[in-house]
């Protein structure tokens, strides 16, 4: 059988394999931590016009510039058997999965040679449990999409590293072309030009010199879109000193969840105040620098070991905490964040399976695939519903904020605002800065008649927001009204029209509260 047949027959076994692992979550629902946001309540995707269109492109939404993204939901939205139908959606983020792992064996094949070998490192990849949370998560699907396209430009990159002279500029011409859609699918493809050129160097043996000038291109393209994401995140600051803190504490997290893939969640906690308030850092520096001496160890040996973790580190850089992003509201850490980077454990393997000779590769493959497919097949079935989520998420950390809030936040929506209550002040008690938090249990506390508690929330939740949130306002200026305060409910609906002067709720209630009582 030659080479390119085997390679095939490998190929497919894998897709497939990965599929039948991944395929029930098309029968999941949408879930009540970002789906809602995302896509069944995103205002640009109800209805799915062109002038929806042109506002996914033109700005920022949720503090996220990812508009290819919001384009490809935009399409799904536009199909009427696939509009708020969460199996298409799901199907989506499947069929990106299938494409990343496809490249991932192709990537492979090209560093190590060995398709087993390379199979096996890819099963890695496919079917890690922690890889469950981008697949099954709807919102999640930028994450797929920029991985796909980063992992597409990797691929033809390395081909315009190895193919003859006479074709290989247009290998290059497109592997910048697709970079640049992957930027505009997820600002964390600025990793991208990092892994391209650790291949480079380590594995097709160029130098360093040589690679940054054939990359320099992405790295300049990348630039522009992390000072995007950035300016759009308004992160809150973090002091430089304890930034290497947050992100150490984080690397050796990943590494530790690569290797013992327990207690997966989707809620960790490990805020950087956590972080920086305790044991736990020096717990996990004790645990780096052991991994740390080890890859000394056997880099002379093992070197495609030690590239492998220099891999997973430059795809985890845009979200170790070096530079402060949005989500750290929750937690420095989630698995989706480990996406693109397990393309490093994957190489690891791939080596270590390649130095095994081929009497062991292949059994040894086999068996690593389908270990971690048994232990993915569970991990999926937390994402089948909102409630399976949550429960997982209090089972493991009771105090989780996010699997209260997301508990409250269905409790609320389904009429019962007095028994969320309970849940959104849980949720405040682990993150009492978290502005959503006091927003939620504000408008609960509202509906069952405790004006002036809610009044007290609105008041913590408004200096929090960054930007500020006209909603909170808005709401406040009808808590106020409630109480009869009139005269500052008149001073917060002004303050909502200094935001936004056409708000039509700040408009209406402004000509409310001169004859009555303005209701939201």
């Amino acid at each position: 059988m030659n080479r390119r047949t085997v390679i095939f027959i490998l190929a497919a076994i894998l897709v497939a394999w990965t599929a039948a692992v991944f395929l029930p979550a098309r029968h999941f629902e949408f879930v009540n931590w970002d789906d809602y946001n995302e896509v069944t309540e995103n205002p640009n995707l109800h209805p799915a016009t062109t002038e929806h269109l042109s506002e996914i492109w033109s700005a920022p939404y949720l503090r996220l510039y990812a508009p290819l993204s919001y384009t490809a939901w935009w399409a799904l939205m536009r199909i009427p058997a696939a509009a708020d139908n969460p199996a298409a959606f799901h199907l989506l983020n499947i069929v990106l999965h299938l494409a990343c792992v496809a490249l991932i064996f192709s990537i492979l094949i090209v560093c190590v040679k060995s398709p087993v070998a390379a199979f096996g490192g890819a099963a890695v990849f496919a079917l890690h449990p922690i890889q469950v949370e981008s697949v099954a998560w709807v919102a999640e699907m930028n994450n797929l999409l920029a991985a796909a396209l980063s992992l597409g430009a990797i691929r033809l990159y390395l081909a315009f590293r190895t193919e003859p002279a006479k074709s290989r500029w247009g290998y290059f011409v497109l592997a910048f072309a697709v970079y640049v859609l992957a930027l505009f699918a997820k600002p964390t493809a600025v990793a991208a030009p990092l892994i391209a050129m650790i291949l480079d160097v380590g594995f097709l043996r160029r130098s360093w010199r040589s690679s940054i000038c054939a990359l320099l291109p992405w790295l300049a393209i990348a630039e522009v879109f992390a000072w995007i994401a950035h300016a759009s995140q308004l992160a809150g600051a973090m002091p430089l000193r304890d930034r290497p803190i947050v992100a150490i504490d984080a690397l050796a997290f990943y590494f530790g969840k690569v290797v013992w893939p327990a207690g997966l969640t989707i809620d960790y906690g490990r805020t950087p105040a956590r972080v920086l308030s305790g044991h736990i850092f020096f717990n996990n520096l004790t645990v780096l620098g052991v991994l740390v001496i080890i890859l000394c160890l056997v880099w002379r040996n093992y070197r495609g070991i030690a590239l492998g973790a220099l891999v997973m580190l430059a795809g985890l850089l845009p979200v170790l905490g070096l530079v402060p992003f949005g989500f750290q509201e929750y937690s420095t850490v989630a698995d989706h964040f480990l996406y693109l980077g397990m393309l490093g454990p994957s190489l690891a393997i791939a080596v270590i399976l390649a130095g095994s000779g081929a009497r062991w590769a292949l059994p040894l493959s086999a068996a690593l695939a389908l270990g971690l497919a048994v232990l993915s097949a569970e991990q999926l079935k937390i994402w089948r519903g909102s409630g399976a989520l949550v429960a997982r998420a209090l089972v493991i950390d009771p105090g989780s904020a996010i699997g209260n809030s997301i508990v409250g936040a269905e409790l609320d929506r389904s009429g019962k605002p007095g028994l969320a209550v309970p849940y959104f002040s849980a949720a405040i008690t682990r993150d009492p800065t978290n502005p959503e938090f006091h927003y939620n249990l504000a408008n609960a506390l509202f509906r069952i008649g405790e004006f002036e508690k809610s009044i007290a929330e609105y008041q913590t939740a408004i200096p929090l927001f960054h930007p500020q949130s006209w909603r909170a306002i808005n709401n406040l200026g009808v808590a106020y009204a409630k109480v009869g305060r009139r005269d500052e409910a008149m001073v917060e609906f002004e303050q909502v029209l200094a935001i936004d002067p056409q708000n039509a709720e700040a408009l209406r209630n402004i000509q409310i509260l001169g004859r009555g009582v303005p209701t939201r």
